[in-house]
């Protein structure tokens, strides 16, 4: 019988490779397939809703990691909570849900 294996995480290098500029990317790559299903179910009275998605590169916190590479879709147009909210659309919500099932790559995305 072949004997028991223990893994210790190399937290330095995780940390290291979760602040990587290649994470960065892949989280970029990810928030801009969002940001192309958002927009493929957005309502459409002026475009002004459809054409205020943007992907940004940031950062977030990760317990026992600290700050790790990570990107955010937002929509800067101004009445984006009202489409939201108020109107029943849920873009966005729709959207995280849409990203958690999977990306297109294999990658499951955790809101």
């Amino acid at each position: 019988m072949a004997a028991p294996v223990t893994f210790t995480p190399n937290q330095a290098g995780l940390r290291e490779l979760a602040q990587s500029s290649e994470v960065g990317d892949r989280c970029v790559a990810v928030a801009e397939a969002g940001m192309s299903y958002a927009e493929s179910i957005s309502p459409v009275l002026t475009g002004n809703y459809r054409g205020g998605f943007r992907v940004r590169r940031t950062s977030v916190t990760v317990p026992g990691l600290g700050r790790v590479a990570g990107a955010e879709l937002v929509n800067v147009s101004p009445h984006a909570h009202l489409v939201e909210d108020h109107n029943g659309d849920h873009v966005l919500k729709r959207t995280a849900a849409w990203l958690e099932q999977a990306d297109g790559s294999g990658v499951r995305v955790r809101f």
